[in-house]
């Protein structure tokens, strides 16, 4: 028997499953969000706009969206990572 905090997800399809389910919460998440197209685990973080979109989704007031720049990479992760901390 599958054991953990959701066995049920091993017996319905394993880690694929898990991944597809997690990879569709992080797009119903961002939508919506300029510049933020989550379509895999790769090239759409790339930016680091989809990690401030969804640290933006729960904590509104942390930053300001808008005002991010899609090139500005290494500012985006260092604001998603100090927001996340």
């Amino acid at each position: 028997a599958a054991k953990g905090p959701a066995p049920h997800l091993r017996r319905s399809g394993g880690a694929a499953t898990v991944k597809t389910m997690l990879l569709e919460w992080c797009r119903a998440r961002t939508r919506g969000y300029p510049h933020v197209d989550v379509q895999n685990f790769s090239g759409s973080w790339g930016s680091g706009l989809a990690f401030c979109a969804l640290l933006h989704s729960f904590f509104p007031d942390a930053f300001d969206f808008a005002a991010l720049e899609p090139d500005a990479r290494r500012e985006n992760f260092a604001l998603a990572f100090a927001t996340a901390e």
